[in-house]
Protein backbone atom coordinates (compact mmCIF):
# COMPACT_ATOMS: atom_id res chain seq x y z
CA UNK A 1 0.00 0.00 0.00
CA UNK A 2 1.27 3.45 -0.93
CA UNK A 3 0.78 5.83 1.99
CA UNK A 4 2.07 9.32 2.68
CA UNK A 5 2.91 9.81 6.35
CA UNK A 6 1.47 12.80 8.20
CA UNK A 7 4.83 14.58 8.50
CA UNK A 8 5.47 14.47 4.76
CA UNK A 9 1.88 15.47 4.05
CA UNK A 10 2.10 18.50 6.34
CA UNK A 11 5.43 19.54 4.83
CA UNK A 12 4.07 19.35 1.27
CA UNK A 13 0.92 21.24 2.27
CA UNK A 14 2.94 23.98 3.98
CA UNK A 15 5.06 24.38 0.85
CA UNK A 16 1.97 24.65 -1.36
CA UNK A 17 0.37 27.19 0.99
CA UNK A 18 3.59 29.22 1.06
CA UNK A 19 3.78 29.19 -2.74
CA UNK A 20 0.15 30.27 -3.00
CA UNK A 21 0.81 33.04 -0.49
CA UNK A 22 3.63 34.30 -2.70
CA UNK A 23 1.27 34.41 -5.68
CA UNK A 24 -1.29 36.37 -3.65
CA UNK A 25 1.47 38.76 -2.60
CA UNK A 26 2.55 39.20 -6.21
CA UNK A 27 -1.02 39.96 -7.28
CA UNK A 28 -1.44 42.57 -4.56
CA UNK A 29 1.93 44.18 -5.34
CA UNK A 30 1.14 44.40 -9.06
CA UNK A 31 -2.23 45.96 -8.26
CA UNK A 32 -0.46 48.56 -6.09
CA UNK A 33 2.26 49.63 -8.50
CA UNK A 34 0.68 49.30 -11.95
CA UNK A 35 -1.27 52.14 -13.51
CA UNK A 36 -3.67 50.29 -15.81
CA UNK A 37 -5.00 53.44 -17.50
CA UNK A 38 -1.50 54.65 -18.30
CA UNK A 39 -0.35 51.28 -19.62
CA UNK A 40 -3.45 50.80 -21.76
CA UNK A 41 -2.80 54.26 -23.16
CA UNK A 42 0.60 53.32 -24.56
CA UNK A 43 0.45 53.74 -28.32
CA UNK A 44 3.24 51.26 -29.02
CA UNK A 45 5.04 49.17 -26.43
CA UNK A 46 8.40 50.09 -27.90
CA UNK A 47 10.55 50.34 -24.81
CA UNK A 48 11.73 47.63 -22.48
CA UNK A 49 9.91 49.18 -19.52
CA UNK A 50 6.65 49.57 -21.44
CA UNK A 51 6.79 45.97 -22.63
CA UNK A 52 7.41 44.77 -19.08
CA UNK A 53 4.57 46.92 -17.75
CA UNK A 54 2.21 45.53 -20.37
CA UNK A 55 3.12 41.91 -19.58
CA UNK A 56 2.71 42.56 -15.86
CA UNK A 57 -0.71 44.07 -16.49
CA UNK A 58 -1.82 40.96 -18.39
CA UNK A 59 -0.54 38.82 -15.51
CA UNK A 60 -2.45 40.99 -13.03
CA UNK A 61 -5.68 40.62 -15.03
CA UNK A 62 -5.25 36.84 -15.00
CA UNK A 63 -4.53 36.68 -11.27
CA UNK A 64 -7.49 38.92 -10.45
CA UNK A 65 -9.79 36.47 -12.21
CA UNK A 66 -8.68 33.68 -9.86
CA UNK A 67 -10.18 33.36 -6.39
CA UNK A 68 -6.83 32.75 -4.73
CA UNK A 69 -8.12 33.21 -1.18
CA UNK A 70 -10.77 30.55 -1.74
CA UNK A 71 -8.15 28.26 -3.25
CA UNK A 72 -5.95 28.79 -0.20
CA UNK A 73 -8.86 27.93 2.12
CA UNK A 74 -9.67 24.80 0.09
CA UNK A 75 -6.03 23.76 0.36
CA UNK A 76 -6.08 24.17 4.13
CA UNK A 77 -9.39 22.29 4.44
CA UNK A 78 -8.12 19.45 2.24
CA UNK A 79 -4.92 19.20 4.29
CA UNK A 80 -6.93 18.89 7.51
CA UNK A 81 -9.14 16.22 5.91
CA UNK A 82 -6.17 14.19 4.76
CA UNK A 83 -4.43 14.43 8.14
CA UNK A 84 -7.61 13.17 9.82
CA UNK A 85 -8.14 10.32 7.34
CA UNK A 86 -5.21 7.86 7.02
CA UNK A 87 -6.93 6.27 4.00
CA UNK A 88 -7.25 9.45 1.94
CA UNK A 89 -4.99 7.96 -0.75
CA UNK A 90 -6.96 4.72 -1.05
CA UNK A 91 -8.24 4.12 -4.61
CA UNK A 92 -11.97 3.92 -5.28
CA UNK A 93 -13.59 1.03 -7.17
CA UNK A 94 -16.59 2.06 -9.25
CA UNK A 95 -19.17 0.03 -11.15
CA UNK A 96 -21.03 1.62 -14.02
CA UNK A 97 -22.74 1.42 -17.39
CA UNK A 98 -21.09 2.86 -20.50
CA UNK A 99 -22.78 6.04 -21.66
CA UNK A 100 -24.05 5.92 -25.25
CA UNK A 101 -22.74 9.43 -25.74
CA UNK A 102 -21.14 8.93 -29.15
CA UNK A 103 -22.40 7.32 -32.33
CA UNK A 104 -19.33 5.07 -32.51
CA UNK A 105 -20.35 3.32 -29.26
CA UNK A 106 -22.48 0.42 -30.46
CA UNK A 107 -22.30 -2.13 -27.66
CA UNK A 108 -23.74 -2.06 -24.19
CA UNK A 109 -21.02 -2.33 -21.58
CA UNK A 110 -20.66 -2.72 -17.85
CA UNK A 111 -17.37 -1.41 -16.51
CA UNK A 112 -15.41 -1.95 -13.30
CA UNK A 113 -13.24 1.13 -12.85
CA UNK A 114 -10.51 1.75 -10.28
CA UNK A 115 -9.77 5.44 -9.73
CA UNK A 116 -6.16 5.39 -8.53
CA UNK A 117 -6.03 9.08 -7.57
CA UNK A 118 -9.58 9.87 -6.38
CA UNK A 119 -8.46 12.95 -4.43
CA UNK A 120 -7.70 14.79 -7.68
CA UNK A 121 -10.66 17.03 -8.42
CA UNK A 122 -10.01 17.63 -12.11
CA UNK A 123 -10.12 15.30 -15.11
CA UNK A 124 -12.70 12.89 -13.71
CA UNK A 125 -13.40 11.61 -17.22
CA UNK A 126 -14.62 8.13 -16.30
CA UNK A 127 -17.36 9.61 -14.13
CA UNK A 128 -18.31 12.60 -16.28
CA UNK A 129 -17.97 11.29 -19.83
CA UNK A 130 -17.48 7.54 -20.10
CA UNK A 131 -19.68 5.80 -17.53
CA UNK A 132 -22.77 6.37 -15.47
CA UNK A 133 -21.46 5.28 -12.08
CA UNK A 134 -24.03 3.22 -10.16
CA UNK A 135 -22.01 1.97 -7.19
CA UNK A 136 -18.65 2.68 -5.61
CA UNK A 137 -16.56 1.36 -2.74
CA UNK A 138 -13.05 1.79 -1.30
CA UNK A 139 -10.44 -0.51 -2.83
CA UNK A 140 -9.21 -3.43 -0.73
CA UNK A 141 -5.60 -3.57 0.43
CA UNK A 142 -4.90 -6.17 -2.27
CA UNK A 143 -6.36 -3.97 -5.01
CA UNK A 144 -4.40 -1.03 -3.65
CA UNK A 145 -1.15 -2.99 -3.72
CA UNK A 146 -1.83 -4.10 -7.28
CA UNK A 147 -2.22 -0.46 -8.36
CA UNK A 148 1.32 0.36 -7.25
CA UNK A 149 3.44 1.75 -10.06
CA UNK A 150 0.50 2.46 -12.36
CA UNK A 151 0.91 5.83 -14.10
CA UNK A 152 -2.66 6.07 -15.40
CA UNK A 153 -5.56 7.61 -13.55
CA UNK A 154 -7.95 4.71 -14.20
CA UNK A 155 -7.80 0.95 -14.52
CA UNK A 156 -10.88 -0.34 -16.35
CA UNK A 157 -12.26 -3.84 -16.92
CA UNK A 158 -14.85 -4.06 -19.69
CA UNK A 159 -17.79 -6.47 -19.78
CA UNK A 160 -19.48 -6.13 -23.17
CA UNK A 161 -23.11 -7.20 -23.16
CA UNK A 162 -23.52 -9.53 -26.11
CA UNK A 163 -24.48 -13.09 -26.97
CA UNK A 164 -23.15 -15.33 -24.23
CA UNK A 165 -22.69 -12.51 -21.72
CA UNK A 166 -25.94 -11.03 -20.49
CA UNK A 167 -26.23 -8.29 -17.88
CA UNK A 168 -27.13 -10.94 -15.29
CA UNK A 169 -24.11 -13.08 -16.13
CA UNK A 170 -21.69 -10.12 -16.23
CA UNK A 171 -22.81 -8.87 -12.82
CA UNK A 172 -22.66 -12.41 -11.44
CA UNK A 173 -19.04 -12.69 -12.58
CA UNK A 174 -18.18 -9.34 -11.00
CA UNK A 175 -19.91 -10.14 -7.70
CA UNK A 176 -18.30 -13.59 -7.52
CA UNK A 177 -14.87 -12.13 -8.23
CA UNK A 178 -15.35 -9.62 -5.40
CA UNK A 179 -16.31 -12.47 -3.05
CA UNK A 180 -13.68 -15.04 -4.00
CA UNK A 181 -10.69 -12.77 -4.54
CA UNK A 182 -11.26 -9.95 -2.06
CA UNK A 183 -13.64 -11.42 0.51
CA UNK A 184 -16.30 -8.82 -0.24
CA UNK A 185 -20.04 -9.28 -0.23
CA UNK A 186 -21.04 -6.78 -2.90
CA UNK A 187 -23.76 -8.83 -4.57
CA UNK A 188 -26.78 -7.32 -2.82
CA UNK A 189 -25.79 -3.64 -3.13
CA UNK A 190 -24.42 -4.14 -6.64
CA UNK A 191 -27.51 -5.89 -7.93
CA UNK A 192 -29.84 -3.34 -6.30
CA UNK A 193 -27.98 -0.47 -7.99
CA UNK A 194 -28.18 -2.08 -11.43
CA UNK A 195 -31.79 -3.18 -10.94
CA UNK A 196 -32.72 0.45 -10.36
CA UNK A 197 -30.88 1.42 -13.54
CA UNK A 198 -32.34 -1.31 -15.77
CA UNK A 199 -35.73 -1.19 -14.01
CA UNK A 200 -35.95 -4.98 -13.75
CA UNK A 201 -34.80 -7.74 -11.44
CA UNK A 202 -31.35 -9.24 -12.00
CA UNK A 203 -30.72 -12.91 -11.28
CA UNK A 204 -27.49 -14.27 -9.90
CA UNK A 205 -26.01 -17.03 -12.08
CA UNK A 206 -23.78 -19.19 -9.88
CA UNK A 207 -22.11 -21.21 -12.63
CA UNK A 208 -19.76 -18.54 -13.95
CA UNK A 209 -16.05 -18.43 -14.70
CA UNK A 210 -14.19 -16.21 -12.32
CA UNK A 211 -11.98 -13.57 -13.92
CA UNK A 212 -9.12 -11.99 -12.02
CA UNK A 213 -8.95 -8.21 -12.18
CA UNK A 214 -5.16 -8.43 -12.03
Amino acid sequence: MMRTNSTDLQRMANKSIDNLGEVIGLRDELARVLDADKINGYSIQNTKQQNEDYRNLQLLHFLQKQDLEQLEQQLRDETRRRLADPDWERPIVMYGVRKQSHKCIKKQEIGVIIDIIPWQRRARTAETHWYEILHRRPATDLEWDNCKGCTRRYLIWHYFIEKGLSVDRALSIIAEDDRSQYGLSTRKTLFCAFEDYYERSINFIPTVTQQSLF
